[in-house]
């Protein structure tokens, strides 16, 4: 009887050590009912504690393989209803992995915006990589190349140090090129009327809207016209000094004391006026990852792009650098930016 007893006592055990593994494994969502999708989670079950597969979404893009082998894996439906099993499923999953090749692109980028709306890992096969812009890291996955698509989230301690670089570097980009503020603000006042600095609207961490100083280099009420909005360096309404200012990036030296307000960095992606942020953002899909750091005076896709490269390109710099974001990036973005600023001087004096 005792043999017994402590039998069916073992078996509750053994049930009960079970169901701890399986609470405490991560959850992972496959998406494809492919051959892919049924190896991946085969293989999973026959040789890892640490991972549960609790089944697969269909992309509906095509039949079902017809090799592919009878197994366990539950099909939860289809792509448009994934949302909704994702607030309803009792088990939180921890990561989707993208398995179907054949996945179409638009399905990828609903896909990562559910995966960043409920804070759950993505992962995809390498030859589905082309279809994102960011962060891959490529590692093996208990035999299959996998790559992990990153967030946009920035850590907290790069935030310290950036924050610490940028008021250290304004402070000392406003003790050396003191004399030559108050040199420009004096020729301002001496060649034209109005006030010497200007404050414009732009869009930026977070999206939320700030003012951008700089250097006045229009007429006076010029800004109200739809000419000024499109303005070239070259407009009839740009002062002669302007131009000059323009043409060096002079006139965004007083974004410094943007710096100082917690508007801008020193490093980061240009500062947009909400306008443009609106139509990049309506065909653009990352557009708004750009927005998760401040606005820089100079940024990769300055020094690194043109300026008359389209929005999509500086978008891909703008996403490299807050990807890969350290020190000293941020330190060879200025000097290049000051090399390229000796560089504009010397062009313009020459000419």
């Amino acid at each position: 009887m005792r043999a017994v007893d402590q039998s069916l006592s073992d078996k509750i055990e053994d049930r009960r050590n079970l169901y701890r593994r399986k609470i405490y494994k991560k959850k992972i969502l496959l998406i494809g009912c492919c051959h892919e999708t049924h190896t991946i989670a085969e293989n999973l079950s026959r040789i890892s504690d640490e991972y549960l597969v609790v089944g697969c979404m269909s992309t509906s893009n095509r039949d079902p393989v017809p090799y592919v082998p009878d197994t366990t894996l539950h099909i939860f439906g289809e792509l448009r209803e994934m949302e909704i099993f994702l607030n309803l499923i009792p088990l939180k999953i921890n990561i989707i992995i993208l398995a179907d090749p054949e996945i179409r692109h638009h399905q990828v980028l609903k896909i990562l915006g559910l995966a960043r709306k409920y804070g759950v890992e993505l992962w995809t096969i390498p030859m589905l990589a082309n279809a994102f812009v960011g962060d891959l890291r490529f590692f093996s996955f208990y035999g299959h190349p996998v790559i992990k698509i990153m967030d946009n989230k920035i850590p907290r301690h790069k935030l310290i140090w950036k924050t610490a670089f940028d008021y250290i570097g304004a402070l000392l980009g406003l003790l050396v090129s003191f004399p030559i503020l108050l040199l420009i603000a004096l020729l301002i006042k001496l060649t034209s009327t109005g006030p010497i600095l200007y404050r414009q609207e732009r869009v930026g961490k977070n999206g939320k809207v700030f003012k951008v100083i700089k250097f006045r280099s229009m007429l006076v009420n010029a800004d109200s016209t739809k000419l000024a909005f499109f303005s070239q360096i070259n407009d009839s309404q740009v002062t002669p000094l302007g131009r000059f200012l323009r043409k060096t990036h002079l006139d965004e030296l007083p974004q410094l004391f943007n710096i100082f307000e917690g508007t801008m960095s020193i490093v980061g992606p240009r500062p947009e006026r909400s306008i443009y942020v609106e139509e990049y953002t309506s065909y653009m899909p990352f557009y708004n990852d750009r927005f998760v750091i401040k606005p820089g005076i100079t940024g990769m896709a300055q020094v690194y792009g043109a300026y008359h490269s389209k929005a999509e390109e500086k978008l891909i710099f703008d996403l490299n650098y807050i990807h890969n974001l350290n020190l000293f990036l941020d330190i060879k973005i200025c000097l290049r930016t000051l090399w390229i600023e000796i560089k504009s001087l010397l062009l313009f004096w020459k000419n």
